[in-house]
């Protein structure tokens, strides 16, 4: 299953405000996939150009996902893309 989250963005939305719109997505996945057939222990982060940094920090500084009461724990993996 695949489940599309996106985030505010700059220059209106500053640093962290990207990685906490993304550690609420997976807060909200992890509290309702399972209505739509998804497993919440299988969460893997995939990020591409900006993306891959914000997944990439989500994945690597836990401050971010317990601001969303979730714990490091939660991302199973993480796949961060970067065309550079």
């Amino acid at each position: 299953m695949l489940v599309s989250v996106n985030h505010r963005l700059a220059p209106a939305a500053k640093y962290p405000t990207f990685d906490d719109d993304v550690a609420a997505a997976i807060a909200w996945v992890r509290s309702s996939v399972a209505r739509y057939g998804g497993d919440p222990a299988h969460i893997t982060l995939l990020g591409t150009e900006s993306g891959a940094v914000i997944a990439a920090e989500t994945t690597a500084d836990a401050r971010h996902l317990a601001r969303a009461g979730q714990p490091l724990s939660a991302i199973r993996c993480s796949v961060l893309v970067d065309g550079q």
